[in-house]
């Protein structure tokens, strides 16, 4: 027994001695508590190849010399991720007034006018994180009209959004518009947030032009879409009123959605129109809308008759859709009858807007169908019954 004790007694003595010299010598894959000189010199010599913690022990030292040497070591390095790091050990600056505004200058500078893009991206995108502190910068980084690859001018651009919403003006709107990149849900909800800060009728108007230009990107119209939706600018109802015209399904559906909550029953023409469209989500807003619209109008009953009499399956599923909402006793017998209709999706339309209404006089009707119905529409009916 003392034998094992004094074996284990002499390897806890042997594992304190190695961790001991470990931890004085330091671990070369990472950096730990290194004087100024010797972070630099191990930057020198190893380039790309350093681990990329150490920029950030050397800008945290908050010391002149500690930025004069992280700013000479930039150009040692090559390559792009590396220098990401580099470039934003420089935020570790902020609060020092002296060195702020010394990294700032140093972050424009590089982004503007480094003979290499490979520095100018990542120096833009670090000088963009001090935004709060760099108002002027990457503004004069996006307007400067230098030869400078335009990917550094959008980086720059996207910091300045929230700038430009702040001021809130036409001007800002189109240039927003015009500028900003959808390629991230951060960037759109960036972008949208500023432009629902350009409330004037002047700003408004630019929302809606561009909604209704034909080079606007899908992207950019559905957006536009919801950021006018409620306000109450005349240009708006013309606006949406064009967008039903729209190539793209997706934009006709939304304009169509949106004319029926706005409630302007003027539009009942236009929006009856898209009854026959070819794209069953289109025609569906197409019918929601009217039935906000004409709810208790004896025409727009009739017009649901004819489209639960269609040839067309996505008419008969429209018209259950729509019988739903009127509900009247006429309404849920023909929804009724739509459950034994000849396309399955049509009785699986119908079986979903029977299970919305919950009346008593559907279950029978339901039951029966439980040993006829296969694959969804039997799924639909068990769940239902």
């Amino acid at each position: 027994m003392l034998r094992q004790l004094l074996v284990f007694l002499c390897l806890g003595l042997a594992l304190s001695s190695l961790l001991a010299a470990q931890q004085g010598r330091g671990d070369p894959g990472r950096p730990g508590k290194q004087n100024l000189a010797s972070m630099l010199r191990e930057v020198k010599d190893k380039e790309d190849k350093v681990d990329r913690r150490i920029f950030g022990q050397i800008a945290a030292m908050g010391t002149e010399e500690s930025f004069r040497g992280l700013s000479g070591v930039i150009n040692s390095l090559r390559t792009e991720y590396v220098l990401g790091s580099a470039y934003g050990a420089f935020l570790h600056y902020k609060g020092k007034p002296s060195l702020q505004r010394k990294s700032i200058k140093f972050l424009h500078l590089h982004a503007q006018k480094h003979r290499r893009p490979a520095n100018k991206r990542p120096a833009a995108h670090a000088l963009g994180r001090l935004r709060d502190l760099a108002r002027h910068e990457p503004e004069r980084l996006f307007r400067t009209p230098l030869k400078r690859p335009q990917p550094v001018a959008s980086i720059a651009f996207q910091t300045l959004i929230p700038m430009l919403g702040e001021r809130g003006g036409a001007k800002e709107a189109d240039l927003i518009v015009t500028h900003g990149e959808l390629r991230s849900t951060r960037q759109e909800n960036t972008i949208r947030a500023a432009l629902s800060k350009c409330k004037g009728t002047s700003s408004t108007k630019v929302l809606c032009d561009r909604l209704g230009d034909e080079d606007t990107p899908l992207l950019w119209k559905n957006l536009l879409l919801d950021l006018i939706a409620e306000r109450k600018d005349s240009a708006v109802d013309r606006a949406l009123v064009a967008a039903l015209d729209d190539d793209a399904p997706s934009v006709r559906t939304h304009a169509i959605r949106l004319l029926g909550l706005r409630g302007d029953s003027q539009h009942t023409s236009k929006l009856e129109d898209h009854l026959d469209a070819l794209d069953s989500t289109e025609l569906r807003a197409a019918v929601v809308a009217l039935c906000r619209l004409n709810r208790n109008d004896p025409r727009w009953a009739r017009t649901l008759l004819a489209l639960a009499r269609s040839k067309r399956p996505e008419e008969r599923m429209g018209a259950a859709l729509g019988l739903l909402e009127v509900r009247t006793p006429e309404a849920v017998a023909l929804l009724h009858e739509l459950l034994l209709d000849t396309s399955w999706r049509v009785r699986f339309e119908a079986m979903q807007q029977v299970g919305t209404l919950r009346r008593s006089s559907s279950v029978p009707l339901l039951i029966e169908r439980l040993d006829v119905e296969t694959g969804r529409a039997g799924l639909r009916v068990h769940r239902l019954s």
